[in-house]
């Protein structure tokens, strides 16, 4: 049993005791169901509380009707249940559980840490790689250069339960020419629905702006920004924003001043189950448009391409872009694109962890030809299959050898070797520390004893996810 727990019992909630069978709790929960439903209550004050009793109502039965939950939430309570352990159907070592438990307990910790202050940046490293691609001498060299550097952090602390402080830097350098500027913040929450923002950028183009943003329904929000700039003037832009559908969101933005920077931009983006679009139209100075697709593959990767054209003045700019995402871990994810355009060849790789997002777009050639194209498109994939076929599949099975080796292991000293054992019938006459048919708390296999008969010896297999079979001694 879990030593300590948030919140009332599971148990309690439904009036059961701990050793109540399903058609209790079942026939419990639906007396209760039609007391609590918020349905039965006029009353606002009534039925929030109705609402809230109901939603407890429905967690506790959830894990209560499911034996396998029910058996973790005995085991270890909700702090078990929301790490995902299981008993029962995996055999896992105690340096396995320990390191398990141990991952979930540094995860809360960090979430907690994140919550007070939270730290995010974009960092951009641009390269030259034209001399690599086609050189135009033989004695120029041929390691790529790095062209610029752009650097942008900040650093958001909750300072009460309404009000948050921001701080963060920027820096910019290309070549030999640099600038930077700081960039310090507070936001307050005036109410549920209204909060008020303040930023003022210090630098060589010092920028003040205040922000109010309200929720104006459950699906609807709008903002209103006033800026002012030294040299540029006062400033506004209006933007408003409401979900369609389920599905469907739409955004509307309006620049009203400076006058160099009017323009309006509307955009709507669709997230499905395994794929979302977005597509934007800016028309002011520049009139822009793009569109982009993104498809979940699987699990972990997930494949892209967009597209964009500008035109200003004269001038047509376009660009098309192909690439994909593979997910390391929770906060951790690489990405690969190729993007085609007015600029020229660009090869783009990027790493997420967390917050922080690393950027490296690199200028294969600002004037590509059909093989250059060709052999962009097919080299990077093929040097990641590569290196995923021979270098990390190899390692990570030498890993996966190891656990099973280990686990096989003790399951034979826990066949073979005096352990304490449970009662399948009944807890009568057993002598054990355990309740009947429960797991063992040191390697959370299950083990069976019959109180009449000898101690039981079980047979284990690997990856056997089902109850052992047993056989009397």
């Amino acid at each position: 049993m879990p030593s300590e727990e948030q919140g009332p019992s599971y148990y309690a909630v439904l009036n059961v005791s701990r050793d109540a069978s399903d058609e209790e709790i079942k026939r419990t929960f639906r007396n209760l169901a039609q007391t609590y439903h918020p349905d039965k209550h006029s009353d606002p004050a009534r039925k929030a509380d109705a609402s809230a009793s109901f939603t407890l109502l429905q967690e506790a039965y959830e894990v209560l009707s499911d034996p396998a939950k029910r058996q973790v939430y005995d085991i270890y309570g909700k702090e078990g249940l929301a790490s995902g352990l299981e008993v029962g159907t995996t055999v896992n070592t105690v340096d396995e559980l320990k390191q398990k438990w141990a991952k979930f307990k540094a995860q809360e910790a960090e979430q907690a840490a994140s919550s007070s202050v939270a730290s995010r940046g974009v960092y951009v490293f641009k390269f030259n790689a034209e001399n690599l691609v086609k050189p135009y001498s033989k004695i120029v060299s041929r390691i790529p250069e790095l062209t610029t550097v752009s650097l942008s952090q900040e650093m958001h602390a909750t300072l009460t339960s309404k009000t948050t402080a921001m701080i963060g830097g920027r820096v910019a350098v290309m070549r030999s020419l640099g600038q930077n500027s700081m960039v310090l913040g507070l936001r307050h929450a005036l109410s549920a629905f209204h909060t008020l923002e303040a930023t003022a950028n210090i630098g060589l183009q010092s920028l003040l702006s205040v922000q109010s943003s309200y929720q104006l329904s459950q699906h609807s929000t709008a903002a209103l920004a006033l800026t002012y700039q030294q040299g540029a003037g006062l400033g506004m832009q209006v933007s408003t924003s409401r979900q369609l559908s389920p599905k469907h969101k739409g955004e509307l933005t309006w620049v009203v001043g400076p006058p160099h920077a009017r323009a309006m931009v509307l955009g709507v983006t669709s997230r499905f189950k395994t794929f979302h679009t977005a597509i934007g139209l800016e028309v002011g100075a520049s009139t822009t448009a793009h569109a982009k697709v993104a498809w979940k593959y699987d699990k972990r990767t997930t494949l892209h391409a967009s597209t964009r054209v500008n035109a200003g003045g004269y001038q047509l700019g376009y660009q098309v872009e192909a690439g994909g995402r593979y997910r390391w871990s929770h906060n951790t994810s690489t990405g690969l694109g190729l993007a085609y355009g007015s600029q020229g060849l660009i090869m783009r790789g990027s790493l997420v962890h967390a917050e922080h997002r690393f950027e490296f777009p690199v200028l294969l050639t600002r004037d590509p030809d059909l093989k250059t194209v060709l052999l962009a498109c097919v080299a990077p994939p093929l040097l990641c299959y590569s290196l995923n076929r021979f270098v990390v599949r190899p390692l990570w099975r030498r890993h996966r050898l190891q656990k099973v080796s280990l686990r096989h292991r003790h399951w034979q000293w826990h066949a073979n070797f005096a352990h304490p054992f449970c009662c399948t019938d009944s807890t009568e006459g057993c002598g054990s520390l355990m309740q009947a048919n429960r797991v063992c708390r040191t390697c959370t296999v299950r083990v069976v004893h019959c109180a009449d008969q000898a101690p039981a010896k079980m047979l284990l297999f690997p990856f056997q996810s089902s109850n052992p079979v047993t056989t009397v001694a």
